[in-house]
């Protein structure tokens, strides 16, 4: 997984506002920490 944004995300990412960004920006933190805590679950 790359930049964990959906693909909705990355084709309208030019057409949200600075704070939609920003919201966008907290939830790809959430879904990195999420997704290696899952992969640190299959080792």
């Amino acid at each position: 997984m790359g930049c964990f944004r959906t693909l909705e995300e990355l084709a309208r990412w030019t057409h949200y506002s600075d704070a939609e960004r920003e919201a966008i920006g907290t939830k790809l933190s959430k879904r990195r920490d999420t997704y290696r805590a899952a992969k640190e679950g299959r080792r």
